[in-house]
């Protein structure tokens, strides 16, 4: 079944990064019984110039956001902006090209050890 969102309640719960939304969705058989819960899958259609890659290997600073790549022998920080996430990855945006490595569980010692 498909529907479309018509309500939204505005308050996310922090600890279960959850939130009542209540969709309009057609009935015809009677399947659904008013106020019935339900598992939702959501499709999101992001960014197509995004990238995905693993959520470890994005590190966030106080000042930057930022993956870790390997150009010309050497590693490199790379700033990123970040989109859609889930299932341990995230969509990110910046200057990558494909078929880079981007190290898998970065953080900042990796790229001010080399």
């Amino acid at each position: 079944m498909t529907g479309i969102v018509s309500r939204k309640s505005g308050n996310v719960n922090p600890q279960y990064r959850t939130e009542l939304i209540e969709l309009d969705v057609m009935n015809p058989d009677g399947a659904l019984a008013s106020g019935m819960y339900a598992d939702v899958v959501f499709t999101s259609k992001g960014d197509p110039q995004g990238m995905n890659v693993p959520s470890s290997s994005v590190v966030t600073s106080t000042e930057r956001k930022y993956v870790i790549v390997q150009r010309n022998k050497k590693l490199e920080k790379v700033d990123v902006t970040t989109g859609n996430r889930s299932a341990g990855r995230i969509q990110i945006n910046g200057n990558l090209q494909p078929g880079e490595m981007v190290i898998l569980n970065a953080n900042d010692d990796i790229a001010s050890s080399n």
